[in-house]
């Protein structure tokens, strides 16, 4: 690989811009919900190994 030396100039400019693609109107019921469904099961899941 070639070393870009500081007197060398990019024909290009990169920018970077954060963007919410799965929840852009940032409401919290989106987050939430999986993340309570994700315990509940694994919670259950750990009490059916514990009574068993």
């Amino acid at each position: 690989q070639q070393r870009i030396t500081s007197d060398k100039k990019l024909p290009y400019t990169i920018q970077t811009e954060i963007r919410m693609l799965y929840n852009p109107q940032l409401k919290g019921a989106y987050n939430f919900v999986p993340g309570v469904m994700s315990m509940v099961l694994m919670l259950v899941c750990t009490m059916m190994t514990a009574i068993t």
